[in-house]
This record gives structure tokens, sequence and C-alpha cells, in this order.
């Protein structure tokens, strides 16, 4: 099997670690023109208030205390699937409370450092996408608390397609939107989903380490990018 490309550079221990057998970070193809991001974790900062309403809303309405992995496993999966694991019978109830709770703590800020990387791609006359598990409302209301509606003429949320990510069809969605297509495309996530989905729509995928706390399990999923955070997309961009 060819090994996946990443990048080792200026990365934390652990994650320099997962990254070490990887060839070193290569530019991206000039011909990739689409480029598909994760909402969560990769666009905006919301891992720390995801975490931390996820533990208080299983606390305080099941009696639930979760441990740090157990909250990391539910990276990337859509909410009402989560709290399904948990009481299925009692499903709107913990979404609602989740999203009072997550609304009380305030706006979500973009990841550092993100903006510059979308300006640059928008100069370059490439095509944005958003693919994300959180449903409408959601989605849009963070990319508007963050700054970066502008940004994304299309938004795939899971409520709109049938299988969500880490199925295709989310991908494929955006790039259909976009007039693109999985040759042209790379998807850029900070869950396991997010490469899995990519990897089977067909497109080029990578890990954004910048919104995860664990580092990717390159037996699960085979990035064909690691970035330690967007200044190495930035480069591999340029």
């Amino acid at each position: 099997m060819t090994p996946r490309r990443a990048g080792s550079e200026g990365m934390s221990p652990d994650h320099a670690a997962a990254a070490d057998t990887r060839r070193a970070c290569e530019r991206i193809p000039d011909h990739v023109d689409t480029f598909l991001f994760d909402l969560d974790g990769t666009l905006v900062d919301s891992a720390p208030r995801i975490r931390r309403t996820l533990r208080a809303t299983l606390e305080d309405c099941l009696g639930i205390r979760l441990s740090e992995e157990e909250i990391a496993s539910h990276t990337g999966v859509p909410l009402w699937h989560i709290m399904a694991c948990y009481d299925p019978d009692r499903i709107d109830e913990l979404v609602e409370y989740y999203r009072c709770y997550y609304a009380e703590i305030g706006p979500t800020p973009p990841c550092e450092g993100i903006v510059p990387v979308l300006s640059l791609l928008l100069e370059r006359g490439c095509a944005l996408a958003v693919v994300t598990t959180k449903g409408r409302d959601s989605a849009e209301a963070h990319l508007d608390e963050a700054g970066l509606t502008g940004f994304f003429p299309v938004v795939v949320t899971w409520d709109e397609v049938s299988e969500p990510k880490p199925a295709k069809e989310p991908v494929m969605r955006a790039l259909d939107g976009l007039g693109s297509s999985p040759a042209r495309a790379i998807m850029i996530g900070d869950a396991p989903a997010d490469i899995l989905s990519g990897n089977a729509a067909g497109t080029l995928t990578a890990w954004a380490m910048w919104g995860t706390d664990h580092k990717p399990d390159f037996g699960a999923v085979e990035p064909d990018y690691c970035w330690e955070d967007p200044s190495a997309l930035m480069r591999a961009i340029r």
C-alpha cells in the first residue's frame, strides 16, 4: 500500500509520533480547486464548548459522567445519534437541553488562522463548501457567529442527506452543488468520519489536527495529508 502523506514539522510530540512514518507533507496538486471543510473543530473552535456541553447534558439529565475518551469517541457524530446511544426515548429532550446549554456559553469563534487560508483560496478562484454533521440551523448559526458565511456558497448538513458522514453522500452532494468532481477535490476534517467520507467519494483527504485532542488512528483511517494547524494547510496551497 502506498504510504499516505503527512507533515510532522512543528507537531506536538503525540501528533509527530503519529506522522513520523508518513511521507513528508507535499504541496496539494494544482488541479485540486475544490476544498470541502468539516465545521466543528476545523473551521470553528467549538471543540471545548462541545465537550463541556455534552458532559453537562448527560450528567444533568441522565446522571451519566463521561470520560474524556468517551467524549472524544463522539467527535463528528450527529448529535441525535449521540443522544440515542444513552437514552433513545429522550432524544428530543436531550438535544434541546444540549442546545440551550451550548447557547448560553457564547458565540463560537473561527479556528485561529483559518480565515487567511479561506481568503487565499477564494483569491485563487477555488470552490469552497462545508460538509457537516450539524443540522442546517445550527450550522448556519455557527458560520454566522464566526464570520465565515460569505466563504461558503454550499453547506451540506446531516439532516439533508439520507446517509451522513462517514458515507460518501454528503461529499458528493457538496461537489454537485459546486459543479466539481472528486478528482478535483479535497475533504478536510478533524474526525474519522470526515476522512472516511472523502475516501469513499474518491477525493483527497486531510486530517485537521488543530481541531482534536486525540491523535488520528492511521490504522482505521488513511488521510492523504495531516496538518497540525492552518498554517500547514497554507503552506500546502502556496
